[in-house]
């Protein structure tokens, strides 16, 4: 019913809304991402609509998209703390780890104990050649968030450089 819906009335926000929402419940990113471009060109310029179209740039690996979006979510809300995590993220994923490395710094000024912008900041010191601040950082996200998987995988990564297996 989405797609005719859209068929019928191709400037139709709330149909494309509506769809890319469903897409994204049933996990269907590429193409939630496609509609969310269509609303962009309708003029959908919402808090959500740059919320979800960040997500998903990133979650496709188009990093540089994220970073749009999430400066827009940033302009009208400059303390949105998942966008400035989201933001870092696409950074460190396209190797801009002084960029990345400034904006850990404005996520732990707003959350000192922030676990994924401790982890952030550590893959931008090992990135950067800091090993031994890497190592805190991952350990310290770790201690902070017993979830944060991504801290466990880098960690052990270095583990595995070093060959020191524990």
């Amino acid at each position: 019913y989405l797609n005719k819906a859209i068929a019928v009335d191709p400037q139709s926000v709330d149909a494309y809304q509506a769809r890319a929402d469903r897409l994204l419940k049933d996990h269907v990113y590429d193409k939630a991402y496609a509609d969310y471009l269509a609303l962009g060109k309708l003029g959908a310029h919402t808090p959500k609509y740059y919320s979800d179209l960040a997500a998903l740039a990133e979650r496709l690996g188009k990093h540089e998209q994220a970073v749009v979006a999430c400066t827009a979510i940033l302009k009208t809300d400059p303390k949105n703390l998942q966008a400035l995590i989201l933001r870092t993220s696409a950074l460190v994923a396209m190797g801009k780890f002084q960029n990345a490395l400034s904006e850990c710094a404005v996520i732990l000024g707003q959350s000192p104990n922030n676990s994924q912008g401790i982890y952030l900041r550590g893959r931008c010191e090992e990135a950067m050649g800091n090993k031994i601040s890497a190592m805190s950082d991952y350990t310290t996200a770790i201690n902070l968030d017993k979830k944060n998987a991504n801290a466990y995988l880098s960690r052990g990564n270095y583990y595995l450089q070093q060959k020191d297996w524990i």
